[in-house]
C-alpha cells in the first residue's frame, strides 16, 4: 500500500531553507527514463504576435543572446479554452474570442521551426488543458515529428487526486515523445521532476505576469522556492513592473528554474539591446553549487550560484532602500577573479551602471540599494 506523505523543512537560518530545496525532490521515485540525453535545460523568450516575421526576428535575437527556446503562447491554434480547438492545426486567432486578428501576417510554423533549428533555438508550444484532454495522443507524436522541443500546459486543474494523476500522466506521455514540459498557472512542484526530469519547471507562483512588488519577491526565496523550481517569468522591459532594472536583472540567479522564461509579455524592441542584458547572455539555468549569502524573509536576499568556474551573484531588496555588504569568502582561496558588477545608476533613473574590478575571497563589496532595487555580479577566474 502507498500512502500520502508530508514534509516539514527546518533550518537554523532562513537561507538554508532554500539551499535544501532538494529534500522534496529526493523523496520521489528515481528517474524512470532510460535516456535523458535529450533533456536540455535553458532560457526562453515568449513571442506575443504569433506571426512569421516577428518569430524570425525573435529567433535571431535568441541566437545572439544564447537563449535556448522561443515559446508561442495561446492563440496559435484557435480559442484556447475550447475542446473544439485542435492544437494540431495552426489557426491564429484572438485567444479569448476565437476571432481572426485583423491584418495578421500569418504563421508559417514549419518555416519558423526550421529557422530555429538553423539558429540553434528550439520551440515550445502553449497548449491549454482542453487541448491536452482531447488531443494529447494525437499531438505529442506530431510535435515530435515537427521538431517541437516542449509544451507549456495551460490552466490545468490542481488540488485533488484526479487532476494530479492527470497532469502526471501528461508529463509521462510527453516524455515518450521527447517533449519538455513547463506547467503554467497554479500547479506547485512536488518533486515529480526526479521521476520524469522532462518536467523542467512549473509556475505555481505569483510572478511578474501579475506584476507583484518587491516585498513579495523577497519572500519567495524562503517560501515557494523551498520546494523546487519556479517559472517566475521575470520579464525585463515591461513598463508596468514595480521593481528597478537591477532588481529584475538578478532574478534568474535568485529564482531557480531549469527552464528560465526570461522575457514574457513584451514585444521585441530596441530596449532588448540594453547593455546590462549581457549579464543574461548564455546565463546557465542549472548550477553546480549554490550559496545563500544574505537574507531575511520579506526583506532582502543575496544568492551566489556557480556554473563551471564562473560565479553569478544576485541580490534584491524589498520596498525599503538598504545597504548590504557582500563578503566574497565563498570564492576559492587560490584564485583571482574579475567581477562585472551591475547596479542601479543613482544619477540616471532607469539606467544600469556597469563596472568591473578585480576581487579575491578577501574582498568585501558594499551596495546601497534603492527601494525595490538590486544588484548582480558575474565573477570569472583571471
Amino acid at each position: 500500500m502507498v500512502t500520502a506523505w508530508r514534509v516539514i523543512s527546518l533550518a537554523d537560518e532562513p537561507g538554508k531553507l532554500m539551499e535544501q530545496n532538494y529534500l522534496l525532490y529526493n523523496l520521489n521515485e528515481s528517474c524512470k527514463l532510460a535516456d535523458t540525453s535529450w533533456i536540455k535545460p535553458g532560457t526562453a523568450m515568449r513571442e506575443t504576435t504569433i506571426s512569421t516575421p516577428e518569430c524570425l526576428k525573435m529567433i535571431d535575437y535568441c541566437a545572439s543572446m544564447g537563449i535556448s527556446y522561443m515559446i508561442l503562447d495561446w492563440g496559435w491554434y484557435g480559442l484556447a479554452n475550447s475542446h473544439k480547438s485542435d492544437p494540431s492545426i495552426v489557426n491564429v486567432t484572438n485567444p479569448a474570442t476565437g476571432q481572426p486578428i485583423p491584418r495578421h501576417p500569418g504563421l508559417d510554423l514549419p518555416k519558423v521551426i526550421n529557422y530555429g533549428k538553423e539558429k540553434g533555438v528550439g520551440l515550445f508550444l502553449y497548449v491549454n488543458r482542453q487541448g491536452l484532454e482531447r488531443y494529447a495522443d494525437k499531438i505529442f507524436p506530431l510535435y515530435q515529428k515537427w521538431g517541437i522541443k516542449g509544451i507549456k500546459p495551460g490552466f490545468v486543474n490542481v488540488g485533488n487526486q484526479e487532476w494530479q494523476e492527470w497532469i502526471e500522466s501528461i508529463v509521462a506521455k510527453a516524455a515518450k515523445y521527447n517533449l519538455l514540459v513547463d506547467i503554467h498557472d497554479a500547479y506547485r512542484p512536488n518533486g515529480f521532476s526526479r521521476t520524469y526530469p522532462n518536467l523542467l519547471t512549473q509556475e505555481g507562483i505569483h510572478g511578474n505576469e501579475q506584476v507583484p512588488n518587491a516585498d513579495h519577491n523577497t519572500m519567495l526565496p524562503f517560501t515557494r522556492f523551498t520546494i523546487g523550481a519556479g517559472d517566475y517569468t521575470p520579464g525585463y522591459t515591461r513598463k508596468d513592473l514595480q521593481t528597478t532594472f537591477a532588481h529584475r536583472l538578478a532574478l534568474p540567479v535568485i529564482y531557480y528554474s531549469p527552464a528560465q522564461f526570461l522575457f514574457w509579455n513584451e514585444k521585441l524592441t530596441d530596449e532588448h539591446k540594453r547593455p546590462e542584458l549581457d549579464f543574461w547572455k548564455n546565463i546557465p539555468t542549472v548550477w553546480q553549487d549554490t550559496k545563500f549569502l544574505l537574507g531575511e524573509i520579506g526583506e532582502y536576499a543575496v544568492v551566489a550560484r556557480r556554473s563551471g568556474t564562473t560565479w553569478y551573484v544576485g541580490g534584491i531588496t524589498n520596498t525599503n532602500a538598504r545597504c548590504l555588504q557582500l563578503d566574497c569568502s565563498f570564492l576559492s582561496s587560490d584564485k583571482k577573479y574579475i567581477a562585472t558588477i551591475y547596479t542601479d545608476d543613482v544619477e540616471v533613473p532607469g539606467k544600469i551602471k556597469i563596472t568591473t574590478r578585480k576581487i579575491t575571497l578577501k574582498t568585501k563589496l558594499s551596495f546601497m540599494l534603492q527601494r525595490s532595487g538590486g544588484f548582480s555580479l558575474k565573477i570569472m577566474e583571471l
